[in-house]
């Protein structure tokens, strides 16, 4: 996606070891974890909530994104199992 969109503002396609260590942010339990949403097989959106600042104290304040493939009742779904 990042090849053909600006949505992340990023302007070249994220390597394998970038993407490695984004991924190891989320984590099983706890407040900062991501689910992924399928439909037929192939990957429909996510949703994830991670680390807002870095401060100690800010330790369990989560930013919650979701990001959908197509707009469908996936929002709800994909909000639900990352609560």
């Amino acid at each position: 996606m990042a090849a053909t969109s600006h949505a992340r503002f990023a302007t070249r396609p994220a390597g394998l070891d970038e993407r490695r260590g984004w991924y190891a942010q989320f984590a099983p339990s706890g407040p900062h974890r991501m689910a992924v949403a399928r439909c037929g097989g192939r990957v429909a959106g996510c949703a994830c909530s991670r680390r807002r600042r870095e401060q100690e104290a800010f330790r369990e304040t989560a930013e919650a994104s979701i990001g959908l493939r197509r707009p469908r009742a996936l929002g709800s779904a994909a909000r639900g199992a990352a609560d």
